[in-house]
């Protein structure tokens, strides 16, 4: 929205007598507007569309051959490549060497709109972003923010309101639910904060889908971690 209008912001309440393990995060409602949303969404499926044709340059556009346990989300990255799972021959983290497209327009214009509404102030802005598309059925495995990116971290909300799951552990009590200290529900147009505890020390997990969900994740690629964008047309 272009009025600059602030978005509420509601901080979520202290966990645990020691230590506030959900320090540093925050909810902002209707962050967007529900035009806003209806364009966001139209790009992506444009962008999906490139990346099943094979005209996403590189690491761009990915899609898992089989749906194990749920795990079956496609992805969009851009601005750099990042995977968050690590093997015997190769960790976590940022991938310079793997080749993305750079934040295409609707990425800049959706920053410039949380820049308006204050949701990401000046000092904070992203060099890259994920799009994360869940169908029903899928979930995402405990997770802990990777320190190759700076905080805050963003993440905003289209298409469906769904469950995230926070702890320092995480249990899965059957495939695609899991359970720990502290259970969300990120609204539909939504903008969740992570940093300070949320993001250092906390682990978090989304459920099963029930229906649609496609959310985006705006993140700030720490210098050290380097990032290779291909040039305008890929």
């Amino acid at each position: 929205e272009g009025n600059g209008k602030k978005a509420p912001a509601y901080t979520l309440p202290t966990i645990g007598a020691e230590v506030n393990i959900m320090e540093g995060l925050k909810l902002y409602m209707d962050a967007i507007s529900v035009e806003d949303e209806n364009i966001l969404m139209h790009s992506v499926h444009e962008q999906l569309l490139l990346g099943e044709q094979t005209l996403q340059p590189g690491y761009t556009y990915y899609q898992p051959a089989t749906s194990i346990n749920g795990i079956g989300r496609r992805t969009l990255q851009y601005g750099c490549a990042f995977d968050f799972r690590s093997n015997a021959s190769e960790s976590a983290g940022v991938k310079p060497e793997r080749q993305v497209a750079p934040l295409p327009p609707f990425i800049q214009q959706l920053v410039g709109i949380l820049v308006n509404r204050g949701v990401i102030k000046a000092d904070q802005m992203p060099n890259s972003a994920a799009v994360n598309i869940f169908n029903a059925g899928d979930c995402m495995p405990p997770v802990l923010e990777h320190h190759d990116f700076e905080r805050p971290i963003f993440v905003v909300s289209l298409k469906s309101q769904q469950r995230i799951v926070f702890g320092q552990k995480i249990r899965t009590p059957k495939a695609g639910e899991f359970s720990g200290d502290f259970e969300l529900m990120l609204p539909r147009r939504s903008v969740l904060v992570l940093e300070g505890h949320s993001a250092d020390v906390t682990k978090h997990a989304k459920p099963c889908a029930d229906t649609q969900r496609v959310e985006l994740v705006l993140r700030c690629a720490r210098a050290k971690a380097g990032s290779r964008a291909s040039g305008p047309g890929g």
